[in-house]
C-alpha cells in the first residue's frame, strides 16, 4: 500500500464512508443486544 496523498475529494468520501460505516456497526450492535435481551 503506497502513500497516504489522496486526492482530496476522495479522502473525504473515504472518512464520510468510514464514518457512517462504523455509525451503522454501532446502531446494529444496539439493535442485536435489546434482541437478544
Amino acid at each position: 500500500m503506497r502513500a497516504t496523498h489522496f486526492p482530496t475529494p476522495a479522502s473525504m468520501e473515504v472518512r464520510l464512508f468510514l464514518a457512517l460505516a462504523r455509525k451503522w456497526i454501532i446502531i446494529e450492535s444496539i439493535f442485536s443486544r435489546r434482541r437478544i435481551i
